[in-house]
C-alpha cells in the first residue's frame, strides 16, 4: 500500500482525496478496511493510497555516510584506490503521530513525499519503504541524492603502531556547491577497539562503530574533516 506525505516546510499543503480505509486493533496486528468499492478493469493494475498527510512537519538532512546504508559511491579514474566519491544523501525525518497531522499505525509499503513549487503544484521529491510503524515512533526515508553538495573521502595514512595496534588518517572533503548555506553530517565507520587520536571538528559518538561530523558549509564553499583513529584488533 502507499501513503503520501506533503510538505513545504512546515507549511500546509492539500494533497487530493482518496477512499479513506479504517484501521482497526485486532489480536497483535491492525485491520484496514477499504470505505467504498473500487472498479479493476481486465489486466488492469490498481494502486489505492492508504493514506494521505497534509502538513505534516518535517526535518530535511543532508548526509555524507561512508559506510552506512547509502554506501560507497564510485571511484574515480586516476584518483587512487583509497579515495572515492560519495553522493550526500538526502533523507527526510518525521515523527507518526497526532501532533504532526499523522498517527495512525502504519503497514510496511511505500511512502512517498511531495512538495508545492512556487505555483502551488505538488511535484514528487521521492519515496522509500517502511516496516510496520506504530504510532508516535519516528520515521526516517531517504528520498534520494544531493545535486549540488558532492563529497570526496581520502585514506590518507595506514600505520601500523604494533601487531595489533595501527592508526587510520582520513579526510572528507564536502563541497556545497549552493547559493545557500547548508547543514551536511558527515558519518564515518570505525572498528575495533578505537580511540580518537586528532580531529578538525568535533565529532558525535553514534554508537559503538559510528561517529558523525556536523558541518555548516557557506553557500559555494568546502569543509574537510580530517580525523586519526588509532585501532586495538
Amino acid at each position: 500500500m502507499n501513503r503520501n506525505v506533503a510538505y513545504n516546510d512546515m507549511v500546509e499543503e492539500s494533497v487530493m482525496g482518496a477512499p479513506a480505509f479504517q484501521e482497526e486493533a485486532f489480536f497483535e496486528y491492525h485491520l484496514y478496511t477499504l470505505d467504498g468499492t473500487t472498479t479493476i478493469a481486465n489486466r488492469e493494475t490498481k494502486q489505492l493510497e492508504l493514506l494521505s498527510a497534509t502538513g505534516a512537519g518535517v526535518t530535511r538532512r543532508l548526509i555524507v555516510d561512508a559506510g552506512g546504508r547509502y554506501g560507497w559511491s564510485q571511484r574515480r579514474p586516476g584518483g587512487g584506490r583509497g579515495t572515492n566519491e560519495i553522493s550526500a544523501a538526502v533523507v527526510v525525518e518525521f515523527e507518526n503521530s497526532e501532533a504532526n497531522n499523522m498517527g495512525m499505525p502504519l503497514p510496511a509499503g511505500t511512502v512517498r513525499l511531495y512538495k508545492a513549487d512556487r505555483d502551488g503544484q505538488l511535484q514528487f521529491l521521492g519515496e522509500d519503504n517502511i516496516g510496520h510503524t506504530p504510532r508516535n515512533e519516528e520515521l526516517r526515508l531517504y528520498v534520494g541524492d544531493a545535486f549540488d553538495v558532492v563529497a570526496e573521502r581520502k585514506i590518507v595514512s595506514n600505520e601500523r603502531i604494533s601487531d595489533n595496534v595501527y592508526e587510520q588518517t582520513v579526510e572528507v572533503e564536502v563541497r556545497n556547491r549552493k547559493e545557500t548555506s547548508t547543514q551536511v553530517t558527515v558519518v564515518e565507520p570505525v572498528y575495533g577497539d578505537w580511540t580518537m587520536r586528532n580531529e578538525s571538528h568535533p565529532h558525535e559518538k553514534l554508537d559503538a562503530y559510528t561517529i558523525a561530523f556536523p558541518l555548516t558549509i557557506g553557500a559555494g564553499e568546502t569543509a574537510t574533516v580530517r580525523y586519526t583513529v588509532r585501532v586495538r584488533n
